[in-house]
């Protein structure tokens, strides 16, 4: 008997893949070098992009750390986005993630605090997590530079979505009442190796040299990685974690590991939506060039702004 022909495999979207051709090396730099890359590129891939119309974006001190809050335009009270930039714990910051971050806050119409915490190898793991974990304890208590929410949720993408994946896990245990969660193309496991990994380990915007050098600046020799607040999908269990929206590219190696943890969540009985950005790349937030990638984000942000705004 012929077996049946192979699936054939998805293909990138090409106005992505332009732009992934001036993706710098970062492994190949020191992080102060890598950073002032990565700000460049941002710069270069953004230019020409207005930010939507908000009220204000404001740099303060909340628990102690630097956030930038941005408020969208209304009248509130608003429900609050805890946000954690992507970067793979060692790249990003509030200025590189203005445009995703004022898009977030115009299209879910909620303030988000956007947390500039302190990054890898300088500070591994968990001073990243720390930083974030101390803000949202603060916005929950509705006290400090944040307005009292009207309820909390929390964000990020790539290795900042495992820091929001992880302050879920934090916040259950502590009875922090949550909102939401919304994850883009999140790092769930730096333990498990799902195919995808295999599949676009060359041309989905992250590269295995990227991705090596970015988990041993986070979690160097001594961290567990297996420890759930690295890699949540270790977590035993997620039931009581709040209702979640699972973005993931479809050209991406980290494709896999979102997938499979927005298919724990239902099976723990979390409401949760996901969205295939079909055609998209790992980091596909700062093309905004890229009419797919500007979809794929939309459509993240309905579902969110759904959660947060029940009648």
């Amino acid at each position: 008997m012929i077996p049946p022909p192979a699936a054939p495999l998805p293909v990138a979207d090409p106005a992505a893949l332009a732009l992934l051709a001036s993706l710098p090396k970062l492994a190949t730099m020191s992080p102060a070098a890598a950073r002032r890359a990565d700000a460049a590129r941002v710069v270069a891939w953004t230019s020409g992009t207005d930010l939507p119309p908000i009220a204000s974006a404001v740099d303060v001190v909340c628990a102690g750390v630097p956030v930038r809050v941005v408020t969208p335009l209304g009248e509130g009270p608003f429900p609050v986005v805890v946000h954690c930039h992507g970067g793979g714990w060692v790249v990003g910051s509030p200025d590189t993630y203005a445009l995703p971050v004022a898009r977030l806050a115009a299209a879910v119409s909620a303030i988000v605090v956007d947390v500039d915490y302190r990054l890898a190898p300088e500070h591994p793991f968990p001073a990243g997590l720390d930083d974030c974990w101390a803000v949202l304890q603060q916005v929950v208590a509705g006290t400090g530079p944040v307005p009292a929410p009207s309820g909390v949720a929390v964000a990020g993408d790539s290795g900042g979505g495992a820091l929001a994946a992880a302050l879920t896990l934090r916040a259950r245990e502590a009875g922090l009442p949550l909102a939401a969660q919304l994850l883009v193309y999140p790092s769930m496991s730096l333990v498990r190796g799902w195919p995808s990994w295999r599949q676009f380990s060359r041309g989905g915007g992250l590269d295995p040299e990227e991705s090596a050098w970015f988990a041993d600046c986070w979690a160097p020799a001594g961290v567990d990685r297996a420890d759930p607040l690295v890699s949540p999908y270790e977590a035993p269990s997620l039931v009581g974690l709040p209702p979640a929206v699972v973005a993931v590219a479809e050209i991406d190696p980290l494709r896999d590991g979102g997938l499979a943890y927005a298919a724990r969540l239902i099976e723990d009985g979390v409401p949760t939506s996901t969205v295939v950005a079909t055609g998209q790349v790992h980091g596909y937030l700062h093309m905004p060039t890229v009419p797919g990638a500007v979809a794929a984000e939309a459509a993240a942000h309905a579902a969110l702004r759904a959660l947060l705004h029940r009648a």
